[in-house]
């Protein structure tokens, strides 16, 4: 059930219905505190990320008077926690991903250098740097150099 829930607050939270959403999102904490679910949410990771902070702020702008707000603040505290620990460690994982020449032909794709001037620069060839950027894409789940740029930096890669 706690599942479905979350499902349905993320769902709202796309479709932009946002007291929605945090309404759901309420519900499925009350629900889910009590079981002392964490993996629930750390598997949602980031999508779930802005959705628990404006609950919080909701929250706090109530002022934490009394022990239930408390400890829901805490139980929230802990999952932003572990959603932060999680997205850190897949970030490592993802950059220990790339190779050393990955990683060098990344940070050229930031540059409007062409491949073949990033070979130049590499002193490898044109076919061994598109080699290198379709693996980059592949691992950074991009279609194109803009986009691979784009979500490189968003992850702090760049």
């Amino acid at each position: 059930m706690p599942e479905i829930l979350l499902l349905q607050a993320l769902a709202c939270a796309g479709m932009n219905v946002r007291e929605t959403a945090l309404g759901t999102l309420g519900q499925v904490l009350r629900l889910s505190q009590k079981q002392g679910y964490i993996q629930l949410y750390l598997d949602e990771g980031e999508a779930l990320r802005a959705l628990l902070l404006d609950f919080k702020n909701r929250l706090t702008r109530g002022g934490a008077d009394d022990q239930e707000k408390i400890a829901h603040l805490q139980y929230v505290d802990r999952l932003l926690a572990g959603i932060r620990a999680k997205t850190a460690e897949g970030l490592n994982s993802l950059y220990e991903g790339l190779s050393e020449r990955e990683r060098e032909v990344l940070r050229h794709l930031d540059s409007p250098i062409s491949s073949t001037e990033i070979a130049k620069a590499l002193l490898v060839s044109p076919n061994t740097v598109r080699f290198h950027m379709k693996n980059i894409y592949a691992k950074l789940g991009a279609h194109r150099r803009s986009e691979a740029v784009e979500r490189a930096r968003k992850m702090g890669l760049l």
